[in-house]
């Protein structure tokens, strides 16, 4: 960190959701590939079956009653609001935010130095505090990208010819043709019955 940026803070400073960090001690930033453990079928282009898994990262972060900022020790800005308040609950106010937002499930938005991250869930916070930083929190924080899908519904096509379709009533059909004089004979003279 830059003399410039302790005497006049950092313009992007770490922040998840609404919580802004004094500072940043570490961040790691995990991107993961699933590759497949079967093999490829030989044509097939690998590239198809390795999927990319959802963005991870891993933050140590410090927000303390005592900033190191201009006129600090009057007041300073809020980790939440950024208004100017009292310097002795900065520490408070974070962590029951972080606090919040990981037992609500709610999803945040994550700034570091290095990239943004939408749509994060909390996975792990660890709070460490001591007698040397009992006016700091200092929380080591993972988070997990959670993608998003929307789904599209339309309607599906009338088909030419439905196979479910009832069968058309046709009506009666007509009799067959009553026999005539010739057809009549042989026919009585094969059944025995006469004309």
């Amino acid at each position: 960190m830059g003399l410039l940026e302790v005497v006049f803070g950092d313009k992007k400073k770490m922040k998840i959701g609404l919580v802004k960090f004094d500072a940043s001690v570490s961040e790691t930033h995990t991107k993961r590939n699933s590759v497949p453990q079967h093999p490829v079928e030989v044509g097939k282009n690998v590239s198809d079956h390795i999927r990319q898994e959802p963005d991870e990262i891993t933050i140590n972060g410090i927000v303390t009653d005592n900033p190191i900022i201009f006129l600090a020790s009057i007041q300073a800005e809020s980790p939440l609001t950024g208004d100017l308040t009292a310097v002795n609950d900065r520490a408070d106010l974070a962590y029951a935010e972080l606090q919040r937002v990981m037992n609500d499930g709610e999803l945040v938005s994550i700034i570091t130095t290095l990239r943004e991250y939408q749509n994060m869930a909390l996975t792990e916070m660890a709070i460490q505090r001591d007698a040397a930083n009992g006016n700091q929190m200092n929380a080591t924080i993972s988070a997990r990208e959670v993608r998003i899908v929307t789904t599209e519904t339309t309607a599906a096509p009338e088909p030419a010819n439905p196979a479910n379709t009832p069968p058309v009533e046709a009506g009666k059909k007509p009799a067959p043709p009553a026999p005539t004089g010739s057809q009549s004979s042989v026919l009585s003279s094969l059944t025995g019955v006469g004309a």
